[in-house]
């Protein structure tokens, strides 16, 4: 077959999340088995890149859609001013169909792309006015990612707008599928009011080449990896820590990885100097960007900074307890990684997180938002640590359900009719 992927995110010039993350890996699992795929995302500058059958099209953003005279100076800055997520999505996705236009003579089988942001909106809709070159038996597929768009929208004209954009990306779509159960009911069917069946089929992960180093890990190591923000609840992690009792908290240490942006509200804010007084508080090192100088070895605890994806299995590896505290999750690749290194979890029970986390043996699970569930949480694990054969055990089960094979199997019901 010959697919492609529409995906702002693609690693590793612009990995954000777990739509970058997803696109990645499904594309090289399916180059793997023999199909040829193509990747349109964004770049400052326009480049294609081959490897094998896997080309990579890095396209930069065009000019906004607003009227250029002169005249109209104070429309546009009311425009960027009112609307700034919806039109930064529109003109991506413009971004996408004009260049698309370009790839059509490639006759694909699969055009896929996520509701998030409606990047194959145009796409769905030149397609059905027979406006752009498809093959007659060209199928799209729109993968609910549950968009976060909405959250960060300004006002309540621009969450319609952003949400109309999506819902339509949806609705034009040959297929709509979900990576979870809650995703398909919660956002497609609630918030976007999809009414058109939304098949389920999970994320595929790419399991690291190398084989664990059950040498370094302990039961006592504990790791956090996600954004330095509020909805991933790094302040409620650092809230639950300290009130555990003290003969547990001189048992941790602790690990925190992911990237710190500028907050984008005081929430944010909030979260990341909740963090940074805990690191002081307990002379943890704490990364800065700015310092070249700065060194991280094998004992490091704190905060680390962002780490490239191929390089986490060292830090999953070293991690006997895996903890996300969310607010707002989809289906977290995070915890499928760490649960196939061998990581015990305690998570949030929000989002799809209690669809991998199904079992006592996985993990634990808190109400979310509740510091102190999960300090109580954290303190019966560590009344009761799992064993290292355990861990070994919830290794080699995630890692069989998550294999190569079993993940293309997944993939290609998604695109079989």
């Amino acid at each position: 077959m010959k697919i492609c992927f529409i995906s702002r995110e693609f690693p590793p010039g612009n990995h954000v999340g777990g739509i970058g993350t997803y696109t990645h890996t499904a594309a090289n699992l399916l180059v793997n088995q023999g199909h040829e795929v193509h990747v349109i995302t964004y770049g400052p500058f326009g480049k294609k890149d081959k490897k094998g059958s896997l080309i990579v099209h890095t396209i930069p953003m065009l000019p906004h859609p607003l009227p250029s005279a002169k005249w109209l100076f104070y429309y546009r800055h009311a425009f960027r001013s009112l609307l700034p997520v919806y039109l930064d999505m529109k003109t991506w996705a413009l971004t996408a169909m004009n260049y698309y236009k370009q790839l059509s003579i490639e006759n694909f089988d699969i055009i896929e792309y996520p509701e998030t942001m409606g990047e194959g909106s145009f796409i769905a809709i030149k397609k059905q006015s027979m406006n752009i070159s498809c093959n007659i038996n060209t199928r799209l597929i729109c993968r609910i990612h549950s968009s976060p768009l909405t959250a960060i929208a300004k006002n309540f004209l621009e969450k319609k707008l952003v949400r109309r954009l999506e819902r339509k990306s949806c609705l034009l779509a040959d297929r709509v599928v979900s990576p979870s159960k809650y995703i398909a009911d919660s956002y497609g069917k609630k918030a976007l009011n999809l009414h058109t069946p939304i098949m389920v089929s999970r994320n595929p992960i790419a399991l690291w080449p190398q084989a664990i180093d059950w040498g370094i890990k302990k039961t006592s190591n504990v790791l956090f990896v996600g954004r330095i923000e509020y909805l991933k609840g790094i302040h409620l992690l650092c809230k639950a820590l300290e009130a555990l009792p003290p003969n547990i908290m001189q048992k941790i240490s602790l690990r925190i990885i992911g990237n710190c942006y500028s907050p984008a509200n005081k929430l944010d804010h909030l979260s990341q100097n909740t963090l940074n007084s805990y690191l002081q508080k307990h002379s943890l090192y704490s990364y800065n960007a700015n310092d070249h100088n700065s060194q991280i070895h094998s004992e490091t605890t704190g905060y680390l900074g962002p780490v490239p994806h191929n390089k986490l299995s060292r830090y999953y590896d070293w991690a006997g307890l895996f903890i996300l505290p969310s607010l707002e999750e989809n289906y977290p690749y995070v915890l499928l990684e760490a649960l196939s290194r061998g990581c015990y979890v305690i998570a949030a029970n929000v989002g799809g997180i209690p669809e991998i986390i199904n079992s006592k043996e996985k993990g634990l699970l808190f109400n979310k938002g509740d510091s102190s569930a999960l300090a109580q949480q954290i303190s019966t694990y560590f009344n009761q640590p799992p064993e290292l054969k355990d861990l070994q055990e919830l290794s080699t089960k995630t890692q069989a359900a998550f294999s190569e094979k079993k993940c293309f199997s997944t993939q290609l019901k998604s695109y079989t009719f």
